[in-house]
């Protein structure tokens, strides 16, 4: 796995995004980008791009010396200015360090970043949460706040989540179809309710170390023993669906993710119109970063308002399990996709489980969980400026990651 591969795969692992990489360590996204590309041009010179990978690394909590050491052996340019490490012209620049926080404070710290966080995503703007959250270390919610949200769930219009964290985890909260809500760090001994006003997936990275209830009810109770992560799908007047390490269609504990070829590429209209250039579609799968398949060229992003969308629809051959989808799409920016996995050939029978918009280059998109279906279809909703003053996205390479 390369030094970009390896940050991209470690950052798909925490839940984050390019531009919240960026907004943490304060290089660009380009940068990013360009990085877990391969493209170390962008960086500015060795003592940058070792900086950088160095940034990026703890931001998405992996190891930053077997990168930078691969990067050194493969990457460094030749001459004095190569000569000296980025390690040495810090430790030389090095502060004295300061007093190291004692455990009690580092854990009530945590619990006030979970709140504030959860604080942030909750009060502002649209989103899936009636109210803000509320928590209290140590011990259970009590009073008229929790009474009146578990009346409002009694009436479907509403769910409550409570979670109380007996040992550190990550709580993720993403939309039905994989867009990011939030992340946060659940402190031992802190609880949290949340109360919802739609559907979303709940990740727990470890399900242990979780008391929890929906409702008032238990969710987990049939699977206490599960290893590893789970995802949970809820929303007012929705049953709860659990995904677990051993469900069907679910990726083992410790199994490998593969590489599952498509048998055939063709363009997709929908609603039964011919896709774009169809007889070019296998370039996209062909293995060769050089070839693409190309969508017609448009006057407007949006199709000049004559289609919905246009896009590359991948034949598995079979019924598939997909974890994740690596892309490589031209470098323009401006373009917006989703991903939708199905067993039919219509738009209505794929539903979307992925997305990305804005970003062009290499792209890898991890579902929130995964997804079972003969075919993947990559349906473009805005096309990217050419050129020649018109608007046209290129697909270069598609890489379906699953098993099956």
């Amino acid at each position: 796995m390369s030094i970009g591969e390896a940050l991209a795969e470690a950052r798909d692992q925490v839940g984050l995004s390019v531009d919240q990489v960026s907004q943490q360590t304060r290089i660009r996204p380009v940068i990013i980008r360009g990085i877990e590309a391969g493209d170390y041009s962008v960086c500015g010179g060795d003592f940058y791009a070792r900086g950088h990978i160095r940034s990026i690394a703890q931001a998405v909590g992996t190891d930053p010396g077997p990168l930078i050491e691969e990067y050194d052996r493969d990457y460094r340019s030749t001459g004095p200015i190569a000569a000296t490490g980025l390690d040495e012209l810090v430790a030389r620049s090095r502060e004295p360090r300061r007093p190291r926080l004692s455990p009690a404070l580092l854990i009530a710290a945590a619990v006030v970043v979970v709140l504030g966080a959860a604080g942030y995503f909750f009060a502002g703007g649209p989103n899936p949460f009636g109210s803000s959250p509320q928590a209290a270390p140590g011990h259970s919610q009590t009073g008229s706040g929790a009474d009146t949200s578990a009346d409002a769930a009694q009436s479907g219009h509403t769910v409550v989540v409570r979670v109380t964290a007996t040992r550190g985890t990550w709580v993720v909260f993403t939309t039905p179809d994989g867009g990011y809500i939030s992340r946060s760090w659940a402190a031992a001994g802190a609880s949290v309710t949340w109360t919802l006003h739609r559907a979303v997936h709940i990740k727990l990275a470890d399900p242990g170390a979780v008391r929890m209830t929906v409702n008032g009810k238990n969710p987990l109770a049939a699977r206490a023993a599960a290893a590893g992560p789970v995802t949970l799908s809820l929303g007012p007047g929705r049953p709860v669906t659990v995904v677990t390490a051993s469900s069907p269609g679910a990726s083992s504990p410790g199994t490998q993710l593969q590489t599952v070829k498509p048998v055939s590429a063709s363009g997709f209209g929908g609603g039964g119109t011919a896709g774009d250039n169809s007889q070019n579609a296998g370039l996209a799968i062909d293995g060769n970063p050089g070839t693409a398949w190309r969508t017609d060229w448009y006057s407007t992003p949006r199709f000049g308002n004559l289609y919905p969308g246009t896009g590359l629809l991948l034949d598995m051959g079979h019924q598939v399990t997909v974890d994740k989808v690596r892309i490589k799409i031209g470098p323009a920016q401006g373009t917006h996709f989703q991903i939708r996995v199905g067993s039919g050939r219509d738009l209505a029978q794929l539903p979307v489980v992925a997305r990305s918009a804005g970003p062009g280059g290499v792209l890898r998109l991890r579902l929130a969980s995964p997804a079972q279906g003969r075919y993947v279809l990559v349906w473009f909703t805005v096309l990217p400026p050419d050129p020649g003053g018109t608007f046209q996205a290129s697909v270069f390479n598609v890489v379906v990651r699953g098993h099956g």
